[in-house]
């Protein structure tokens, strides 16, 4: 009986050193969160930035320009590819459990720079061997501001490199983020209801 009055009396002491340290462990996860929701609205608002100088810089290429030609989707054909691609997918070597670890850096958006192959290539094989004389020609150029001239507009220019780093800079960061984001609610969740059940 001795021992049950011990026991009783040492395991409010032990609980509630428990429970002060997952409150600890809470108001970290909870501080991380905040920091993470901060980085987040200020990389939408970059992205967002980005987003409406790269159409305004656009805008003021098709209203400037003396050629009356318009740049936009209608003035390149089918043989057209993205430049620049990125890649979703997850990481399945970041548990949950590593989250908690500070350092942690998601990697689940990949950018990656490709050149595009012309579909030209694939038609040779049933061309005369005439076809052997546009062998010798220069293959498409990659930029996709050369199918519209070698002098083109500073504007378009602006506006490419606009969507260029909202494409390849601020889009991954925010899906990192926002993975991140995720883990680190499971994380809060779990935490939460580890005091509820020492309440």
């Amino acid at each position: 009986m001795a021992e049950v009055l011990l026991k009783s009396a040492v395991d409010p002491g032990d609980s509630l050193r428990v429970k002060e340290s997952l409150m600890d462990t809470l108001d970290d996860l909870l501080e991380r969160y905040l920091n993470l929701v901060h980085q987040y609205h200020a990389q939408q608002q970059s992205l967002t930035n980005d987003l409406s100088s790269g159409y305004f810089s656009l805008a003021q290429a098709n209203f400037s320009n003396p050629n009356r030609i318009r740049y936009s989707q209608d003035f390149y054909d089918d043989r057209m590819q993205a430049s620049i691609t990125l890649n979703l997918h997850s990481n399945p070597e970041r548990s949950s459990n590593s989250v908690a670890s500070q350092g942690s850096e998601s990697a689940t958006v990949s950018v990656s720079v490709h050149q595009p192959i012309p579909r030209s290539t694939d038609m040779q094989d049933e061309k005369s061997p005439d076809a052997d004389t546009e062998e010798g020609m220069e293959a498409p150029a990659t930029d996709p501001l050369r199918w519209f001239g070698i002098l083109v507009p500073s504007t378009l220019r602006a506006s490419q490199s606009s969507f260029k780093k909202a494409v390849t800079e601020r889009v991954p960061f925010l899906v990192n983020v926002s993975s991140e984001m995720k883990e680190l609610e499971v994380e809060i969740r779990r935490t939460r209801k580890k005091i509820r059940k020492l309440g």
